[in-house]
């Protein structure tokens, strides 16, 4: 469900199950008919691809891009100027 003031936040978290959804019904379709079907299916396909790196990291309070703040060995800290929320990635 994608809520009003969340839209970009939302669909970072929806874009990977519907790629995933669209990866087994393309697969499906190549199986039980022919390889010609999944043409129209790819640029879909990239599009869901390359949709979440270009949305970016998102906060989930306010939907503002994440800034990286800081670089450890491990892990980095990523954080939202607005409204102070953090998230710590592994590198």
């Amino acid at each position: 469900m994608i809520r009003k003031k969340h839209v970009w936040y939302d669909l970072w978290q929806v874009v990977p199950k519907l790629a995933v959804a669209l990866l087994v019904v393309t697969g499906g379709l190549m199986i039980l008919l022919s390889f010609h079907v999944v043409w129209p299916l790819l640029p879909l396909l990239v599009l869901l691809l390359l949709a979440r790196p270009l949305i970016g990291l998102r906060c989930a309070n306010c939907d503002r891009r994440l800034v990286q703040i800081d670089r450890d060995r491990e892990f980095v800290i990523w954080e939202c100027v607005d409204c102070d929320y953090r998230v710590k990635a592994i590198c």
